[in-house]
C-alpha cells in the first residue's frame, strides 16, 4: 500500500511539473501551452472519422431493413399463436374458481 501511495505522489509530481512547466516555458516567444492551444484550434478532423461515419450509416441501414423485413412477418405469427392459445370464457371461469380455492385453502 506504500507503494502505491509513493507512486502517486511520483506521477503527482510528475503531471504538475509538465503542466507548470509547459505554462512557463517558451518556444518561438510563446509559451508550450499557448502553442498547443492555437495547435488545437485549428485541428482538422481526420478522414478516418468520416469513413467510420459510413460504414456506420451503411451497417445500421441494414439493420433496420432487416428488423423491418422481420416486423412485417412478425404480427402474423403472433396472431395465429393467440388464436391457437385462446381460452374458452367457461375455462377460464374455472380456472378463476380453482385460483381462489387454492388462495383460501392455503391461508
Amino acid at each position: 500500500m506504500l507503494k502505491f501511495l509513493g507512486w502517486m505522489i511520483k506521477v503527482s509530481l510528475a503531471l504538475a511539473l509538465v503542466l507548470f512547466g509547459a505554462h512557463f516555458l517558451k518556444w518561438d516567444g510563446i509559451t508550450i501551452s499557448d502553442q498547443i492551444r492555437t495547435h488545437l484550434s485549428h485541428a482538422e478532423t481526420p478522414d478516418l472519422v468520416g469513413t467510420a461515419k459510413h460504414w456506420v450509416k451503411r451497417s445500421t441501414a441494414s439493420v433496420t431493413k432487416k428488423t423491418r423485413q422481420i416486423s412485417t412477418s412478425a404480427p402474423d405469427s403472433e396472431q395465429k399463436d393467440s388464436e391457437r392459445d385462446e381460452i374458452s370464457a367457461t375455462e377460464r371461469q374455472r380456472l378463476r374458481n380453482l385460483i381462489q380455492d387454492l388462495n383460501t385453502s392455503h391461508r
